[in-house]
């Protein structure tokens, strides 16, 4: 069960225009969503997966509720919102606040990185975080639009099977120079493409 398909429909429209704070609101209004919906319909057993540690000090409260079913909570560190040069400093106290607490009452912490796993075990070691690296990336099996790929591979002189993608949001936390940099200093035949989403 995860609150941002479950709850998303109501938290979007509902959801007041209060900043940063937005964030924080959705993830307790679609916790609440994911909380009733399991009472409506009498599950037992299960598992909430939050993704990113924005509702810290508020968790502990619906971890419990969640346990009255039988239901764990999983939670997704992501990165590390707290070092993000847009939040001002009072705002990533929050964040760092909020990681803590979400490290602290979740029953497990599913990381996407290593280095984030290693991370979360070595700085929240006291509470003994139970946690396991699964990575990003796919397999992809879909041909439906080869043709169209051809034609974006011939316009941009790269080969089937021959390059490395990354896609992700154009942000300074996301290290972008550093792959460029290091992938210009490998030895690798393949080609760097770089598809940059814009939010």
């Amino acid at each position: 069960i995860m609150p941002s398909l479950v709850g998303s429909e109501m938290c979007i429209r509902d959801r007041p225009n209060i900043g940063p704070a937005k964030a924080v609101y959705y993830d307790i209004a679609a916790l609440k969503a994911v909380y009733q919906y399991v009472v409506d319909h009498n599950i037992e057993e299960g598992i909430v997966y939050i993704l990113a540690c924005r509702i810290g000090p508020f968790l502990k409260k619906y971890v419990k509720m969640f346990h009255t079913k039988n239901i764990q909570v999983f939670v997704n560190p992501d990165g590390h919102e707290f070092k993000r040069a847009k939040w001002n400093w009072f705002i990533r106290q929050y964040w760092k606040l909020s990681e803590r607490l979400m490290i602290k009452n979740a029953d497990y912490v599913v990381c996407d990185s290593q280095n984030i796993e290693k991370y979360i075990q070595e700085d929240y070691k006291k509470y003994q975080p139970q946690t396991t690296f699964i990575a990003y990336g796919a397999d992809v099996v879909d041909n439906s639009d080869e043709e169209k790929f051809e034609v974006w591979a011939k316009e941009h002189e790269v080969s089937k099977n021959e390059y490395y993608l990354i896609v992700g949001r154009f942000v300074p936390e996301n290290n972008y120079e550093t792959m460029i940099r290091e992938f210009m200093s490998s030895n690798t035949k393949k080609d760097l493409v770089l598809s940059l989403i814009h939010i």
